[in-house]
């Protein structure tokens, strides 16, 4: 399956059952197969798409839908629900799956990965993958998008609702209360580049979390110019 997808799509680097587009830049977007249970040679396909500026330790699944088989008639991608279908997983044993497969990726996973690129995109369309809008992760991804694109009102209402909302006394939370602390002084005192540099910062210890690191252009290839 490695070799269909590299063939396929030579902009995609791999590293363990993630697929991602290269090169890196503000967002990670990509694909993740993870194991089912139902068989040894059976996976999903996820797609996601992971904010870098926003501190990440481990690579989460939060924002994306799983890609699905036609079945019945139906193709195309399950938003992020936590339910199980049938569709919904895929099997190296059987041929046409593995052709579908490709076909799948190049109809709706790279629409998504051309669809969350940036920080405005993530600003403005996260709501599709996130699952809760009203949730601490998309509030959070939201406000560190809009204090990097410069809407620095906008990001410092949502992180002022973030630090309303979250539980101090539960640890992840505590942390996530800190960080917009952090950013929301930068915002106050209207310090755009420290609020760049704090970002910056962020997304460096992201990719070293996550075992990344900023590749070199290949270019664009075909499918990737023709916006699919």
């Amino acid at each position: 399956m490695e070799r269909e997808l590299r063939s396929e799509f030579s902009f995609l680097e791999r590293k363990g059952r993630l697929f991602y587009r290269s090169p890196l830049s503000e967002v990670l977007a990509g694909l993740y197969f993870d194991v089912s249970q139902a068989g040894a040679a059976c996976f999903y396909v996820h797609f996601f798409a992971l904010p870098l500026y926003v501190p990440q330790r481990v690579l989460s699944l939060s924002f994306g839908e799983r890609l699905l088989r036609e079945e019945g008639g139906r193709s195309g991608s399950s938003p992020h629900s936590g339910s199980i279908a049938n569709e919904s997983i895929w099997s190296l044993d059987e041929e046409p799956q593995r052709i579908q497969l490709v076909e799948v990726i190049e109809k709706r996973g790279l629409t998504m990965m051309n669809r969350f690129q940036t920080a405005e995109d993530i600003a403005s369309h996260l709501v599709e993958i996130s699952g809760d809008a009203n949730g601490l992760y998309h509030i959070e991804a939201v406000a560190y998008s809009r204090a990097l694109i410069g809407q620095s009102r906008l990001a410092s209402n949502a992180l002022e609702r973030l630090l309303k909302k979250a539980d101090p006394g539960i640890r992840w939370q505590e942390r996530m209360s800190e960080r917009a602390q952090r950013l929301l002084i930068c915002l106050s005192r209207s310090d755009e580049k420290a609020v760049k540099e704090l970002l910056r910062e962020w997304r460096s210890e992201s990719l070293a979390n996550l075992g990344l690191r900023d590749a070199e252009d290949k270019g664009p290839t075909r499918k990737h110019l023709s916006g699919v």
